[in-house]
């Protein structure tokens, strides 16, 4: 984990993060991109104004990070949030060993989230 290493002293920051956005139905398990991949420089990004509007109860994030010293930062972890009252609440993280970051078509199956509803 890039931040964690940078925090234990044992690498520097990445240089930056690649992120992509997705509306996310964990009932059947696809997810559907809202707009592109993008790059930010903190690990933080704003999330599309298209899923504030979310109707749905979930959302999915892609993030992978990027350090020459490092290419296995590029795998991506996928994290699931669920909208609670108070906004959004992560509910699920998976980390897919050896896939890099998915281009996605308009719609992909991704893994599982059904424990999310119960949390």
């Amino acid at each position: 984990m890039p931040i964690a290493a940078e925090q234990a002293g044992v690498a520097s920051p990445a240089s930056g993060y690649r992120v992509q956005w997705a509306r996310f139905d964990n009932t059947t398990g696809l997810s559907t991109s809202v707009g592109g991949e993008i790059t930010v420089s903190a690990p933080q990004a704003q999330a599309p104004a298209a899923l504030a509007d979310n109707a749905q109860q979930f959302i999915e994030v892609q993030v992978a990070a990027i350090h020459p010293q490092f290419p296995s930062w590029t795998t991506p972890v996928t994290v699931h949030f669920r909208r609670v009252e108070q906004g959004w609440k992560m509910v699920g993280l998976v980390r897919m060993p050896d896939e890099p970051l998915i281009p996605r078509a308009d719609v992909k199956r991704t893994a599982s989230c059904a424990a999310c509803a119960r949390r």
